[in-house]
């Protein structure tokens, strides 16, 4: 990591500290009302669970992320064994990597025997979350996204790869390391102290507030650095593309009314080589029936390939084939890293009736068409 970056990023964030706070204060109230009510014991499990995650939506339920109203949801059907799954996820007498996937591993048994076909979405930022609000003197909050952009904006070694378990550990290792640099600052130490409020839980330890500093480098804070001025220029030109290695595929349709089978494949890509990544077209370029397609493909290849400039196309090319921004478009990304016959990793969209939006949702008001990570 790059010392001198972190230290500039910090001065910045110890600027920009009032209106930052505005806007990333409910994570220290999610802490403090989870403290105050969660009790194992309770008589009543899946009451106290709700309660204690009623302050969290910015954290478990946004967008088309919705780890808490599964979790809840799960709960209703199988409150013993929810209880027991925590139980056995707060034993710190455990490795933590194995408590994350037994976690995982148990949730997603209950879930596709209660809700068959449905995402449970407890993935390892939600389990993150639990461990998190349970000891915010030991854990922090993590996201791939933002754990990726701040490997980069601070030139670490590290290069987190999307689906790799051992992300989570270094992530707080690296967290770690940050710490001691924001603890060292004895005036930003006393601004996050005044700026803590009754409803608000205080890190003594200086953990939220150390992936609170991480979240705004990746989102309000900006330095112009040497490394932006000699960043590599990359670029997508045409070749042949193995369909049975690790691909890209690119197909367009409208993601709303018809489904993958139906769009037509555009492009395959492959990983990059020397900065250049190899583009195989799949319809005929000439033909005026192609040319809207084509020159979205090549627009959307643009943007996620060169024009985002960021340290590692690619990992940020896998990402893409995930977001919910994948399915609003009328391209879509999808991966194969097997070869064209393995699994496909992309984001799709899933059809919700009245009673599955009161189990996801909490509203029936609200079936229809919703997005979810692939």
């Amino acid at each position: 990591m790059n010392q001198e970056l972190l230290r500039n990023f910090i001065s910045e964030y110890e600027k920009e500290f009032a209106k930052i706070s505005g806007e990333e204060s409910y994570k220290w109230r999610a802490v403090k009302q989870f403290q105050d009510n969660w009790k194992t014991d309770a008589d009543n499990f899946v009451e106290m669970l709700t309660l204690s995650l009623s302050k969290t939506e910015n954290l478990m339920d946004s967008g088309y992320y919705y780890p808490r109203k599964m979790i809840i949801a799960i709960a209703e059907k199988e409150s013993r064994s929810v209880r027991r799954i925590f139980i056995d996820l707060f034993d710190e007498g455990v490795v933590l990597l194995e408590r994350i996937e037994l976690f995982q591993k148990e949730i997603k048994g209950l879930n596709d025997r209660l809700f068959p076909g449905k995402n449970h979405y407890q993935d390892d930022r939600a389990v993150l979350v639990y461990l998190t609000l349970r000891y915010p003197e030991i854990y922090y909050f993590y996201k791939f996204g933002m754990y990726k952009v701040f490997c980069e904006k601070m030139e670490d070694d590290f290069k987190p790869t999307m689906g790799r378990k051992s992300n989570t550990i270094e992530f707080l290792k690296m967290c770690e390391e940050v710490k001691r640099e924001i603890r060292s600052n004895n005036k930003l130490l006393t601004l996050h102290k005044e700026r803590i409020t009754e409803s608000e839980y205080f890190d003594t330890g200086s953990n939220i507030l150390t992936q609170d500093f991480i979240y705004a480098v990746t989102k309000y804070l900006h330095l112009q650095t040497d490394m932006e001025n000699t960043r590599p220029d990359w670029r997508w030109e045409e070749g042949g593309v193995d369909e049975q290695e690790e691909h890209i595929e690119l197909r367009y349709g409208n993601a709303n009314q018809t489904s993958y089978e139906d769009w037509t494949p555009i492009a395959r890509l492959a990983p990059p080589k020397d900065h250049v990544f190899i583009v195989e077209w799949l319809v005929q370029q000439e033909s005026t029936e192609h040319a809207d397609m084509l020159a979205d493909a090549r627009r959307s290849l643009d943007i996620n390939l060169v024009e985002e400039r960021v340290l590692e196309p690619w990992d940020y090319a896998l990402y893409q084939c995930n977001t919910s921004s994948n399915m609003y478009s009328m391209i879509h990304w999808s991966y194969f890293p097997n070869g064209h016959e393995g699994k496909r990793h992309a984001s799709k969209v899933i059809q919700l009736s009245a009673e599955e939006a009161v189990k996801l949702l909490g509203d029936a008001g609200k079936p229809g068409k919703y997005i979810e990570q692939g």
